[in-house]
């Protein structure tokens, strides 16, 4: 019996310690060679291109947080401007959770510096559609 409870400490140990170092890796690592992957499966899933010009960063505590900067979204090809927002700084927490289901749930959003162009075409069509 505490052969078993041994070998389950150092199981979970083992899984502690691997967490310990999946999360300073993903806290230290420099992850903005990734930009260009993260906006394509934006664009995927918007529908529209994103562009994601600066820093990229992760934080773990206390909060899981994205962190972009220079984010901009294409405008519709009949605009106005190239694009219809940009983005300074954006900050959203995320749920840790909800990464382990099908829908992430974003606790909260910050922007700054925002520049957001609202416009028709002569259809009465918005860019926002």
């Amino acid at each position: 019996m505490i052969r078993l409870i041994n070998y389950f400490l150092i199981v979970l140990l083992v899984l502690f310690s691997v967490l310990v170092i999946a999360a300073a890796l993903l806290h230290f690592a420099d992850l903005d060679p990734y930009r260009e992957t993260i906006a394509k499966l934006a664009t995927r899933a918007i529908g529209r291109r994103v562009e994601i010009n600066g820093h990229l960063d992760v934080n773990l505590y206390p909060n899981l947080e994205v962190i972009l900067n220079n984010v901009s979204l294409v405008n519709a090809q009949w605009g106005t401007e190239p694009d219809m927002v940009r983005v300074g700084h954006l900050d959203a927490a995320v749920s840790f959770m909800s990464l382990f289901s099908d829908t992430i749930l974003v606790n909260q959003v910050r922007l700054k510096d925002v520049t957001a162009l609202l416009e028709q075409n002569d259809q009465r069509v918005g860019n926002w559609v």
